[in-house]
């Protein structure tokens, strides 16, 4: 397992690590979250990061960290419409 954790700029914190089985996995998790209106991570995505900060090695049953790497940001995770979406989404206003 890998650990993770979600920096943000404007606080210039770091969120408390979570595991997952690799990157995707860690991105997939975050999808949902960043494409939610309401989620503070999609109102304001370009302030938080995606690091990977170690590992978790289940046979000596040990966190071994290292120094962060950065996976992507969290903007890169929200969705962006479609030209046909919002084609629609302005059709359908009117």
């Amino acid at each position: 397992m890998e650990a993770f954790c979600i920096e943000d700029t404007k606080s210039e914190d770091h969120g408390v690590p979570f595991f997952c089985e690799n990157q995707a996995v860690a991105m997939r998790l975050l999808r949902k979250p960043c494409n939610d209106p309401e989620h503070t991570w999609c109102k304001y995505s370009t302030d938080f990061h995606l690091f990977k900060v170690g590992d978790w090695d289940s046979t000596l049953a040990e966190i071994v960290g290292h120094p962060k790497k950065h996976i992507t940001s969290l903007e890169a995770l929200v969705e962006k419409p479609s030209d046909g979406q919002q084609f629609m989404s302005i059709a359908g206003g009117e």
